[in-house]
């Protein structure tokens, strides 16, 4: 079935019955009785975000790359054991800090928040996308990987 772009259109049996349900993404269907419904939700990106809505603490939920980042009002930012990878595709990811408690800067341009994080004289960027859902709120996410092939996910929640 296609999808147009405004989300998915739910067929009932009846051919003159159809509605249109806007989401962002199906994610399962439903049948009852012979009629089909399809429904979901997923994160959809922010159009643009206020320093408010990004400042905060923010903690990791992957196991495999732990972490907090606290993100200030006044354009600081301070890791406290994270782990950053390799934005790049390689398999296992290339572990870029480990266990990093660090002082640095952000900036946000459209959805994409930069941080940048200072260790030891090395300058270490760290680019996220603002995501927002119905389950989660807003989410800070990293990419690991090839855009044409297996990407990792991160994903940060804020905690305060």
């Amino acid at each position: 079935m296609s999808m147009p772009l405004n989300g998915p259109v739910i067929r009932r049996s009846s051919p003159l019955r159809a509605s249109k349900i806007v989401v962002p993404m199906t994610v399962g269907a439903l049948v009852i009785g012979g009629a089909t419904a399809v429904f979901g939700f997923a994160d959809y990106p922010v159009d643009s975000l206020a320093p408010e809505q990004v400042t905060g603490r923010w903690v990791s939920t992957t196991r495999e790359a732990p972490g907090e980042l606290t993100i200030a009002l006044d354009g600081s930012a301070y890791s406290t054991n994270l782990t950053i990878l390799d934005p790049h595709y390689s398999n296992p990811p290339i572990v870029v800090a480990q266990g990093l408690t660090a002082e640095g800067g952000w900036v946000i341009g459209g959805d994409n928040v930069s941080v940048v994080l200072e260790d030891d004289g090395r300058r270490i960027q760290f680019p996220l996308l603002a995501r927002s859902s119905p389950f989660q709120g807003l989410t800070l996410r990293t990419y690991v990987g090839d855009p044409d092939g297996p990407v990792q996910e991160r994903v940060f929640v804020r905690e305060d």
